[in-house]
């Protein structure tokens, strides 16, 4: 009487509870190549069960260690049940039989055969040679394939370290459950994880950084800026920094966030570090930044002994490929950027509009040496949105030639939108007691301008001896002539 018949690789179980005595025939055929088959049969189930969803949950990723866990076993009520994860760069080679060689391994290696009256000495040392080979030919195996085991108990959760993600950053992960009793084995649903490579980048002084945030890196790029070391450094701090970061590619906002590292190690580790947060910024296109090193409160003496670090951690917030340009620098005379205002939308006085000229309002630079410079042009097409803002120019990108543009400085700056070019209307240093600036807000009125027409508004800032940025452009319509 024909029972049931299975091909394939994977385990097949098969149960009967009316089984009547006699005689049972098992019949096995491979299919072109040699295998083993391990066969056990047994008046119950010695496997371990398996939760309904037999998943492995990635809890962390980071550049040297996975952070699983998984649903215990339903056998745990009933058995003695612990775990083992295995961890490979080779999916194919891992299997239920996996740990079964594993244990094998373990115990060639920890038991030995005990000499008797019946063993002689050659027999007992030919014995343990053989042993000892086969154990060697396993652990080759598992060489060969960058398999990994460990057995952890009865734990649920386990940390993987020591992962070298410059050989290899993806690898598969396995968990075995464990039936102590009968040392049967059942396997979990493979997972397969692509390690951080988060090497932090380390930033000089009034150098310019291309920043590429994407999946190999996680979205998030570390930058260590070194204020004092104790190899040879000197014994002074850092007490102001400027920043600066631009936007160049993708959409969405940039998250940034200071931190102030100071460790008696010279790796800086998080277990004997002393961490403070110096800002934390979300950023949409570009930034510039002075901020203060120590708290403020008291200056910061620390031991030459020891090593001080700003760490910047720079992540997409939405997860998706990200460029940008990042510069720091300890000196303002050497910082090359203006410093821009929280606020840089550049806005129109509507009430102060007529046939003739166009009134606009910015907030001024917290540096009175800088410069700015008005340009205009006429749109072709009228603009219908509720909002009047354009988007800025990508000078720093450009730069780094990571975006299509043009550069700042000159007199006319080429349109994206048409054909025509920004024209320069003046260039002025507005001072803290120029007529024009009123707490903090310029108000400058653009002449000579003619009536019902629309056009695009761009307020440029210069440092003096340094690089050219933009606020916010923005569009307005002069007042039709029956209106004048």
């Amino acid at each position: 009487m024909f029972l049931t018949s299975y091909t394939g690789s994977d385990r097949h179980t098969y149960s009967n509870i009316s089984s009547p005595p006699g005689l049972y025939v098992l019949d096995f055929n491979s299919l072109g190549k040699d295998v083993s088959v391990k066969i056990y049969v047994s008046q119950y189930y010695p496997y371990p069960l398996l939760p309904n969803e037999p998943d492995i949950h990635v809890v962390s990723v980071r550049s040297d260690e996975v952070v699983i866990s998984w649903p215990p076993s339903p056998s745990e009520a009933i058995a003695t049940i612990d775990y083992c994860v295995s961890i490979g760069t080779n999916k194919k080679w891992a299997d239920n039989c996996l740990l079964d060689t594993y244990l094998k391994e373990e115990e060639s290696y920890e038991l030995d055969l005990l000499p008797s009256e019946a063993i002689t000495s050659f027999s007992y040392w030919w014995v343990r040679t053989v042993k000892n080979m086969l154990r060697q030919s396993r652990l080759k195996s598992m060489a060969d394939h960058s398999v990994r085991v460990e057995c952890i108990g009865k734990q649920t959760a386990h940390t993987l370290r020591r992962l070298d993600n410059r050989r290899h950053n993806q690898y598969f992960i396995d968990v075995y459950a464990r039936n102590t009793v009968t040392n049967s084995t059942s396997m979990y649903r493979t997972v397969n994880v692509t390690l951080i490579n988060t090497e932090p980048i380390v930033v000089s002084d009034d150098q310019n950084i291309v920043i590429k945030l994407n999946q190999t890196n996680n979205f998030t790029q570390i930058l260590h800026y070194k204020t004092l070391g104790g190899d040879g450094g000197t014994d002074t701090t850092v007490d102001k920094l400027w920043l600066f970061l631009q936007t160049c590619t993708g959409f969405g906002p940039i998250r940034m966030t200071g931190t102030a590292v100071t460790s008696a190690n010279p790796n800086v580790t998080t277990n004997t570090a002393i961490n403070r947060t110096l800002f934390t910024q979300n950023i949409f296109s570009l930034k510039t930044l002075e901020f203060n090193v120590n708290d403020g409160r008291r200056k910061t003496t620390i031991d030459h002994k020891n090593q001080s670090l700003i760490v910047f951690a720079i992540s997409s917030g939405a997860n998706t490929d990200r460029t940008a340009v990042f510069t720091l620098s300890k000196r303002h005379n050497r910082f090359l950027y203006p410093l821009l205002p929280e606020d840089t939308k550049l806005k129109v006085m509507a009430t102060l509009t007529d046939c003739r000229s166009v009134t606009l309002a910015w907030n001024a630079s917290p540096d009175d040496k800088v410069q700015y410079c008005i340009y205009v042009r006429e749109a072709n097409h009228h603009h219908t949105s509720s909002s009047n803002v354009i988007a800025p120019v990508d000078n720093a990108c450009v730069d780094q030639g990571l975006t299509i543009g043009s550069e700042a400085n000159n007199n006319d700056i080429d349109s994206d939108d048409t054909n025509d070019s920004l024209r320069k209307v003046l260039c002025k240093r507005y001072h803290k007691s120029s007529k024009r600036r009123f707490n903090n807000k310029i108000i400058q009125s653009v002449r000579g301008l003619s009536s019902g027409q629309t056009y695009v508004f761009l307020v440029m800032i210069t440092k003096y001896r340094g690089k050219t940025l933009a606020y916010e452009q923005v569009w307005a319509t002069t007042r039709p002539k029956y209106q004048c």
